[in-house]
């Protein structure tokens, strides 16, 4: 499939159907159409609050090619993290065959034997995200080594 930009082919389209597509817009931080700000936020929250080691971008199922957000390294547990942006924007995560796509993405992700956290951009930002992630890495036994 080849992508085009809008500006390109918007003639194209009759004027009453231009509404129903969806420019997609850069981020207003970095400028990039993939955004990773969010997950670099949660990263530098978690980082700064002294939490087991992070990865990025786990590969959890070689067929699909399905990767989590971010998953905390330990022998103990498996915990990922997923980060939804676009929420109130009408983003990929809240339209149909994209909320769709991410139900099947978890399901399978828990029974591969992943604890799933699922966050919101908005969670992301008022530190929600950062103490449920700290509740659920105590309820597994993770406890600070420097209160």
């Amino acid at each position: 499939m080849v992508r085009v930009a809008y500006d390109l082919v918007k003639h194209l389209i009759p004027p009453e159907e231009r509404k129903k597509v969806r420019k997609k817009e850069p981020c207003r931080v970095c400028g990039e159409l993939v955004c990773r700000c969010l997950a670099d936020e949660y990263a530098g929250q978690c980082r700064l609050s002294g939490f087991p080691v992070l990865r990025p971008e786990v590969q959890f199922d070689p067929t699909r090619k399905w990767r989590l957000d971010f998953v905390f390294l330990s022998i103990d547990y498996l915990l990922a993290v997923e980060i939804d942006g676009g929420t109130y924007s009408q983003g990929r995560h809240t339209r149909g065959a994209g909320y769709e796509e991410d139900c099947r993405k978890i399901n399978e992700a828990q029974i591969a034997g992943y604890t799933v956290l699922r966050f919101t951009g908005a969670m992301v930002k008022s530190g929600e995200a950062l103490d449920q992630t700290e509740h659920a890495l105590r309820a597994f036994g993770w406890r600070k080594e420097n209160p």
